[in-house]
């Protein structure tokens, strides 16, 4: 038995309350599943460069082992730019480095671009290089602290990551660990 009947101002408050309870929970989902894609669409970016820089690497180390070393022209700078020249060179485009006209790079299945255009990472920047200039088989590692820390191999490839700085290694992504 009743003693007091619900007024319709307090049923309001309760309809009022639960749909509230509803929305915050709804808007807390909402919010969780957005960060969940943005963590797998970041992890896929990166697993896309990684591949995409095994793709480049591999060609410049065939490159550089049907010349028995670097052309001139990329000897001169270990770190650079994969412009449009070295590009033009390994996607038989550029008669001076490449008169075979051998194609070390296919960059339409690399990153989408046409031979003679730059390749570039899934952040929407340019792809850098360091080069063994000197054919001891070895490069500075770019990202290690202060001091000489050398990595053995001819070739490192590294994307300068979501922020577009190569200077920053914490966001950078690279071909070596």
């Amino acid at each position: 038995m009743k003693l007091f009947p619900p007024s319709k101002q307090s049923d309001c408050g309760t309809v009022l309350s639960n749909w509230l309870v509803v929305l915050v929970v709804a808007l807390a989902l909402a919010g969780l599943a957005v960060a969940t894609m943005t963590s797998i669409v970041a992890k896929s970016r990166i697993l896309t460069a990684q591949e995409q820089m095994r793709g480049l690497e591999t060609g410049m180390l065939n490159f550089v082992k049907d010349r028995d070393g670097l052309p001139e022209a990329f000897a001169t700078n270990p770190v650079r730019r994969i412009d449009s020249e070295m590009t033009s060179a390994l996607t038989h485009k550029h008669p001076q480095l490449n008169p075979e006209g051998k194609r070390y790079w296919d960059l339409a299945r690399i990153s989408g671009k046409p031979a003679g255009f730059a390749p570039t990472d899934p952040f929407g920047g340019i792809y850098w290089i360091i080069l063994d200039t000197d054919g001891d088989g070895r490069v500075r590692n770019p990202a290690a602290p202060e001091g000489e820390h050398w990595l053995d191999s001819r070739v490192l490839v590294f994307s300068a990551g979501p922020d577009g700085d190569p200077t920053t290694w914490k966001d950078n992504v690279r071909n070596w660990k």
